[in-house]
């Protein structure tokens, strides 16, 4: 357990980048690690959540569980959920990978979220990816609700066919973009009635993070970044002591950077708040092997950066 846990705690998300160790592939049949490349990888990741240090960290694209499980044994992790499985396309092609988190604080309780956890959204409605709820006890302050999400990315959700015509893909492409976007945008409206739910009933501070594969102020997440008060979700970025002036991505398409990474929090991380006992002291974005990459050291880096934030808590 981190030291820091005393009088504060740490929470990190991010996403690994095609976790799966061989000989299985990643959506195509060719998409294989060697033992090589596997072993750079983990190394990597190894010395990255060190730097990272956070006492608790949610996972996308978590391909095998069960190798990250171990993984994160070796690093202090001593907490580990993982509730979902990848879509297997064939024998060893495998797709959707789910969602994990890692903790150096005891896991009360662990649960995917499906459409029918979630009152009053119709059953025809599902994840892309199901979000991981994880109940955790906080030495010294109690429990809170984490959800681990990956919203549906911005990929066309349509299959582009090469024996269309250009106008033809186009089309299909634009269409299928669209889709993605309802889609990601029913996500975002099944989570804020799922944690409304979940805070009416426990009243306990909520931690909702990961890749939301979009801009948090995309149109698509209306709902939920504009929930009622009493249920509100804020930025962390937004409410750290000494906010930079500029914000970091978390992903880069070209030379062009993106923030698709978060941490939103409940109204207890507030000051304001009446009962509030946490506070974000720090946001901090790991993206040294985005902005500045070694071939020797990050030639296996993911494509994301972490985002952590550290809170301290008095009671």
């Amino acid at each position: 357990m981190s030291n820091c846990s005393i009088s504060s705690f740490s929470i990190a998300t991010f996403n690994l980048f095609n976790y799966l160790a061989p000989p299985n592939a990643y959506y195509q049949f060719d998409n294989i690690y060697t033992a090589e490349e596997w072993r750079g990888k983990q190394r990597w990741l190894d010395e990255y959540l060190s730097e990272l240090s956070a006492d608790i960290v949610a996972f996308q694209e978590v391909f095998s569980p069960e190798e990250l499980n171990q993984q994160c044994v070796r690093l202090g992790y001593t907490d580990f959920a993982c509730r979902s499985a990848p879509k297997v396309e064939s024998d060893y092609v495998y797709s959707q990978p789910p969602v994990a988190l890692a903790s150096r604080f005891p896991i009360i309780s662990s649960t995917a979220v499906e459409s029918h956890n979630i009152r009053n959204i119709s059953r025809k409605h599902a994840f892309s990816r199901a979000p991981l709820h994880c109940v955790i006890e906080v030495p010294r302050f109690g429990l809170i609700d984490v959800i681990v999400v990956h919203l549906k990315s911005q990929r066309s959700s349509l299959e582009v066919d090469d024996q269309m015509s250009e106008d033809q893909r186009h089309q299909a492409s634009v269409h299928g973009g669209w889709l993605s976007t309802e889609q990601r945008g029913s996500e975002a409206e099944m989570l804020s009635h799922y944690i409304k739910q979940v805070h009416r009933q426990h009243r306990r501070p909520v931690v909702l993070l990961g890749d939301f594969n979009q801009d948090l102020s995309a149109s698509e997440f209306h709902n939920l970044a504009s929930m009622a008060h009493t249920h509100a979700l804020h930025d962390s970025f937004a409410l750290q002591k000494q906010r930079p002036t500029q914000r970091p991505a978390t992903h880069y398409f070209g030379d062009k950077g993106n923030v698709l990474d978060y941490l939103l929090l409940s109204n207890e991380f507030v000051s304001q708040h009446p009962k509030q006992a946490l506070q974000v002291e720090q946001v901090s974005i790991y993206d040294r092997h985005l902005v500045a990459p070694s071939f020797e050291t990050d030639r296996y880096a993911s494509d994301h950066a972490a985002v952590k934030g550290l809170f301290s808590f008095s009671r």
